[in-house]
């Protein structure tokens, strides 16, 4: 587990964005280079992690979250390499059970295992980037490369539309 920045506790909603993958296996990295790009801006109420293969780190990074925003690699065959999903889940404040299956989101085994553990964040938005290599050794893809900076506006974005907007007591899932 490697925290990269923690805000001040308030009584306003805490964002928790977590990126979750091993820079050292290519693509995997995606989730990492976006925190690192985050760390270099000011965001109030914003807490930045990375996590590596770990269920239970992944759940224990993100309890208290409010929302929680996952970014991570996927191996998608069938997809073409740079393709950017987002996945968002909404469910009741009184709902705490563990993530209850939803086939075909197409998120990393990590995040999907770590659902499984529960108890899963009120909200829920994980990017999804479509990786090519995940291979030993360091650097993106150019196709993971190129979709890095729109990854990061869809993120801030995310983490605007949370300071913006209380959490939604009716459970969505979009």
């Amino acid at each position: 587990m490697y925290p990269a920045q923690t805000a001040p506790a308030t009584p306003t909603r805490q964002v928790v964005v977590i990126g979750v993958g091993n820079q050292l296996r290519h693509d995997d990295g995606v989730g990492p280079t976006v925190i690192r790009m985050l760390q270099r801006r000011s965001l109030p109420h914003v807490t930045l992690a990375i996590a590596d293969d770990e269920p239970d780190q992944l759940v224990e990074l993100w309890s208290g979250g409010d929302p929680v925003i996952v970014i991570a690699a996927v191996q998608n065959g069938s997809s073409c390499p740079g393709t950017l999903r987002q996945i968002i889940v909404d469910r009741p404040a009184a709902e705490d059970d563990a993530w209850s299956s939803t086939p075909g989101l197409g998120t990393n085994p990590v995040v999907e295992q770590a659902l499984a553990r529960g108890p899963m964040p009120r909200r829920l938005v994980v990017f999804a980037v479509d990786g090519a290599d995940f291979s030993a050794g360091p650097g993106l893809t150019a196709a993971v490369a190129a979709a890095v900076d729109r990854l990061l506006r869809c993120v801030l974005s995310e983490i605007e539309r949370a300071g913006s907007h209380p959490p939604s007591p009716l459970g969505t899932s979009r």
